[in-house]
């Protein structure tokens, strides 16, 4: 089933209402079962379980369900729910629902907590790995934001995986789900890796992919034979020519450069976490400029875009605040940048973005009152 947007004035209540569905604890299968309703038992022998559909099994019954088909009385089997068959329908559909890291911290646990699976009717979205909306969760509610105006009629579409990994890692991924992806990047990326065509600016992209992934291979097991501060530089000049054999490959096939670039998305990720380890601040805000370009044109306003966003806004100020030379590189439209990314993804209230800074390390006091400017610069908002 393909769930689509919705015209414009749909009620905020209306929304909720059909969005929020039941949020438990996934040892309780059984007490999840028992009280679902008429409507939320139908929505769960909807979602997928991972195997072909069949009859139950007599063994290891669940509770009998209240559900009854509309057209028809119910049989037996149609209202009773296998044990296993519930696990694994919470298995592959769903979502954790993870504690905000300010109050992680607060209880000194120095780690992420999901202790909580909820199932969502938004689980029948179906994925993309060039996706037009992502999930956000507030407590045990979930929300699913558009990257851009969608006419309405337009099926929506996530990603189920981590959205910046190899064509080979995202196919690997989706075997899990027993499908495959055939969107615009997946088409793209597997016509010039299996079937190269575009000449010598193809080939040699192609090329400096596979340096780009040997380099942070080579970074991640300290295999360099240099030091910290030579494996940033190299993996900079690294990351700088790969971004330019993007550019002109791009150009060939009539594509945007960044869902090419998207592809060394692990080499700007390197140079980001290292060029922070050293202090290399400038660096560091670059490589998350890019990478927020990235997360614009493949996964807008989701989880990683906001998280780019704003370790770009605290590097920069951190910057600001040591005097390093040649700073005046526009901390303020970071943070307007990071601010409407926030806004985009959680929406206008201005708590929420004091929340979200803070958790990545933005100091309170360099938070102006919201714009709504179009930031310019490194990191640009798509506008269509």
């Amino acid at each position: 089933m393909a769930l689509r947007a919705v015209a414009a004035g749909t009620s905020r209540r209306e929304l909720l209402q059909e969005l929020r569905f039941y949020v438990g604890d996934v040892a309780a299968a059984t007490v999840v079962a028992s009280n679902l309703t008429d409507t939320e038992a139908r929505q769960v022998q909807r979602l997928f379980d991972g195997r072909p559909r069949g009859p139950v099994a007599d063994s290891d019954r669940l509770l009998f369900l209240k559900t009854a088909v509309q057209s028809s009385p119910c049989t037996p089997d149609q209202a009773t729910f296998d044990r296993s068959r519930l696990l694994r329908i919470i298995n592959f559909n769903g979502h954790s629902c993870p504690r905000p890291k300010l109050l992680q911290d607060q209880e000194g646990l120095g780690r992420q907590l999901q202790e909580w699976q909820g199932l969502f009717p938004l689980a029948l979205i179906n994925h993309a790995c060039l996706a037009n909306v992502t999930f956000i969760f507030i407590e045990d509610t979930v929300f699913v934001r558009a990257g851009k105006e969608l006419e309405p009629g337009t099926e929506l579409l996530t990603s189920y995986i981590k959205v910046f990994a190899s064509l080979s890692e995202r196919q690997a991924a989706l075997d899990r789900y027993h499908m495959s992806c055939c969107c615009p990047r997946c088409q793209l990326e597997e016509t010039i890796c299996r079937e190269p065509s575009g000449g010598a600016s193809v080939s040699e992209f192609l090329a400096e992919i596979e340096l780009s992934r040997a380099a942070v291979e080579s970074a991640r097991t300290f295999s360099m034979g240099c030091s910290e501060s030579e494996m940033l530089t190299r993996l900079f000049l690294r990351v700088a020519e790969t971004e330019a054999s993007a550019k002109k490959a791009a150009a060939v096939l009539q594509v945007g450069f960044l869902i090419l670039a998207a592809m060394a998305f692990d080499a700007y990720a390197t140079v980001a976490t290292l060029a922070h380890t050293l202090e290399c601040l400038c660096e560091a805000a670059s490589a998350r400029a890019r990478m927020s370009e990235m997360c614009e044109e493949i996964s807008p306003f989701g989880p990683d875009h906001v998280r780019w966003a704003l370790g770009r806004l605290e590097a920069l100020l951190r910057a600001e605040k040591a005097g390093e030379v040649g700073v005046d590189l526009g901390a303020a439209e970071a943070q307007t940048y990071a601010r409407q990314v926030v806004q985009s993804a959680f929406g206008e209230g201005g708590d929420l973005w004091q929340i979200f800074a803070r958790a990545a390390g933005v100091e309170v006091e360099h938070l102006a009152e919201p714009t709504h400017e179009a930031p310019r610069g490194a990191a640009r908002l798509s506008t269509g």
